[in-house]
């Protein structure tokens, strides 16, 4: 089962790549990834979503990024194309080489965490942080014009993030934009 999950995202995510180099618009450096940040900030505190502190951006090939990711975090990093680093440094990490588009959501995904670090609570659980994250995602691709790509989101195999998607979705349909933020604030 677990081998059928990793397959199904690493198929998604060559998918997106694929998508990424047919618009010859790849983010390949560091100072690329610091103006998707930018774009992905901008668009975040539009919401009320604010992180006030300078977070660098590191852009590197896939093995970097694995090993990486690893070390930090126990897991096998198989299965993200960015990661939120907390501490020694705050930074954000992402694979070189996605689109400028599939860059900024993602950097906006990481930045949610970001964040979420001060804003919610610290015992709340995957699929809530996993979701809240990944709903930024979708309203930054959706605003991108990356329709594919934002409901590409709904098909991810773990399920933190495609029913945590669909459970922020909810809560804003329910809610409007501000009780998703308030319901990120508080829930665990």
């Amino acid at each position: 089962m677990i081998y059928k999950k990793i397959i199904t995202t690493i198929f998604i995510m060559l998918f997106l790549a694929s998508f990424a180099s047919a618009q010859n618009n790849a983010v390949t450096t560091n100072a690329e990834g610091e103006e998707c940040l930018s774009i992905a900030r901008n668009f975040l505190a539009g919401y009320g979503i604010t992180v006030n502190r300078k977070i660098p951006v590191e852009v590197c090939s896939l093995e970097i990024f694995q090993g990486h990711h690893t070390v930090i975090s126990g897991g096998t990093g198989s299965d993200v194309g960015g990661y939120y680093q907390a501490f020694a440094p705050e930074s954000i990490w992402i694979i070189t080489g996605y689109s400028r588009e599939y860059a900024i959501g993602i950097l906006a995904h990481e930045l949610a965490h970001a964040w979420q670090s001060t804003e919610a609570p610290a015992k709340q659980n995957k699929m809530l942080k996993e979701g809240f994250a990944t709903w930024c995602q979708y309203k930054m691709l959706l605003a991108l014009g990356a329709k594919s790509m934002a409901n590409a989101l709904f098909s991810l195999s773990d399920p933190d993030y495609s029913q945590g998607l669909k459970t922020y979705l909810n809560v804003e349909a329910k809610s409007g934009i501000q009780g998703v933020i308030n319901y990120a604030r508080t829930a665990i």
